[in-house]
Formats: C-alpha cells, sequence, structure tokens
C-alpha cells in the first residue's frame, strides 16, 4: 500500500497502544516513519486579517501523543470519505502520492468529541543519502461532536475480504500467466483463515495492540494490496468480457481492503473483539 496510508494505520495503532497503557512509542526506523526527514503537528488559527496560519501542537509524533495524555483522548481511529477532485479511479490514483481516498485519523475526546487530522506530505531532498526525503505535517482541520464510538463489524468485514481474494484469485487462475498474483492473494486468505491467537506472520509492533482476529484481518488486508504502478495489479489490461471481469473483481478488491483496514484498525478502539 503507498506510503501515506501505512503511516496513517501505524499511527493510529501507536496512538491507542499509548493510551492503553504500553509504554513502546513510536519508532522512528519502522518502515512507515523512516524515510521522514519529520513528522509534525499543527492546528489552524485565523489571524485578524483573515488568514489561515499554522500553529505548532507537536514536532514529533510521540510529542503528539504526550499531548493527547494532556486532553484526556480516549483513542484514535481511521475514516475514510471519497475525494471529489480526484480525476482517475481510487484504486488506480492510490499508486501516485497524495492518490486514492479521503483518509483522516480522528481522535476521540471526552464528550463524544472528534478532532480530524490529515496529513501533508512533501517531497524535501529527492537524494538523501540516508533516504528520509519526506516532511509530513498533520493538521487538525476540524474539531466537533460526533456519535459515540461503535465496534467495528470484524466478522463482516473478513468475509467481505474472502469474497473479494476468492473472486480476484479465480480471474486470475483463467488468465494463466498471473502465477505471482496468484501467489499473492493465497497467501491473503490464508493470513484470513489463521486461528485467533496464531497469525499467519509475526505481528509488526505497531499491530501489537490489535485483537488476534483484527490482526489476522490486517495482515490480510496489507498482503492483499496489489494496486500500484507499473508491474502492479494496476497496470494490466484485457479485452472484452475478460476486461470487464476484471475491473469488477479489482474495484470489489479494493472496496474490500479498505474495509478490512477500517474495521481491523478501529478495533484497537475501546474494547477488543
Amino acid at each position: 500500500m503507498n506510503g501515506e496510508l501505512f503511516q496513517l494505520i501505524a499511527l493510529a495503532c501507536d496512538v491507542n497502544a499509548a493510551l492503553a497503557g504500553n509504554k513502546l512509542r513510536v519508532a522512528p526506523d519502522h518502515a512507515a516513519y523512516r524515510f521522514c526527514r519529520s513528522i509534525s503537528f499543527v492546528t489552524l488559527e485565523e489571524n485578524p486579517s483573515g488568514e489561515w496560519q499554522e500553529s505548532i501542537v507537536a514536532a514529533t509524533p510521540d510529542l503528539w501523543i504526550e499531548s493527547l495524555f494532556e486532553e484526556r483522548a480516549v483513542g484514535a481511529a481511521l475514516t475514510l470519505g471519497p475525494r471529489d477532485d480526484e480525476p482517475l479511479a481510487e484504486r488506480i490514483a492510490t499508486a501516485f502520492a497524495g492518490g486514492g481516498g479521503d483518509w483522516a485519523l480522528e481522535i476521540e475526546l471526552p464528550g463524544n468529541i472528534r478532532q480530524k487530522w490529515i496529513a501533508r506530505w512533501e517531497a524535501g531532498e529527492r537524494h538523501a543519502s540516508d533516504d528520509k526525503i519526506w516532511r509530513v505535517t498533520y493538521g487538525c482541520i476540524d474539531t466537533s461532536p460526533g456519535p459515540p464510538h461503535q465496534p467495528p463489524d470484524l466478522a463482516a468485514a473478513s468475509d467481505e475480504l474472502e469474497r473479494a481474494l476468492v473472486a480476484i484469485r479465480s480471474f486470475a487462475k483463467r488468465q494463466g500467466h498471473l502465477d505471482n498474483f496468484i501467489d499473492t492473494f493465497e497467501t491473503a486468505l490464508k493470513c484470513l483463515a489463521a486461528p485467533p491467537g496464531r497469525p499467519a506472520y509475526p505481528l509488526d509492533s505497531y499491530m501489537q495492540i490489535l485483537a488476534p482476529r483484527a490482526a489476522n484481518l490486517l495482515q490480510a488486508a496489507e498482503c492483499a494490496w496489489v494496486f500500484g504502478g507499473m508491474g502492479s495489479w494496476n497496470d494490466m489490461g484485457f479485452e472484452g468480457a475478460a476486461d470487464i471481469e476484471y475491473q469488477r473483481v479489482s474495484d470489489d478488491l479494493y472496496v474490500a481492503i479498505n474495509g478490512a483496514i477500517l474495521a481491523a484498525v478501529n478495533n484497537s478502539l475501546g474494547p477488543k473483539a
């Protein structure tokens, strides 16, 4: 998956782990963070002339998490909405920086108050010797009341992802030259089928806050993500009925993966199922 979404997933889990009492803090060398020169957090404030200015809240993820303790935050959740200004299909656009759906990180505060944070990624030193290319700024764009958090339906999300994987695997097998993608889909199905408490693969550090079923679901979603640029599942074309089926199973998988990510990550907020 793209780096923006990967970092949102890790950050949401890291926030919930910290608020739940886990002393593990954000690891700068983790894959979700290590290509970033800086990750800061700001609010927007209107000055007397009517212009909006950024006001720094925290210069690092750890300092931001400390500020959430001061605000008595309940937890973090991901949200996803459509991006109306996106000219490409979302599963195609997600291969590009800033492309895809309108993902955001939502912080739940006491009294059912929600803070909505979105990320701005800017390329800095493109040829940095340590590969720290990106400067990321998370901005709080809204603070308003919201409905109480509802536990996600992990079973429904898992069933939807399984159906999409079975359908796209069947399509890939009938094409006769897509063995690498078939292996990917079968590995994702293996993650879904892993017994609770026995994940198919060792859990990454940010997954430690997740319940076993949610961890299996997130592993499957990450594995099943085949949408990228050159050489990816998106970089193919078919003719006639095969192309119609290709578009359908691809779109269905993309939607199912997003639903799985939301269900798995948001299970880390509140009681674990």
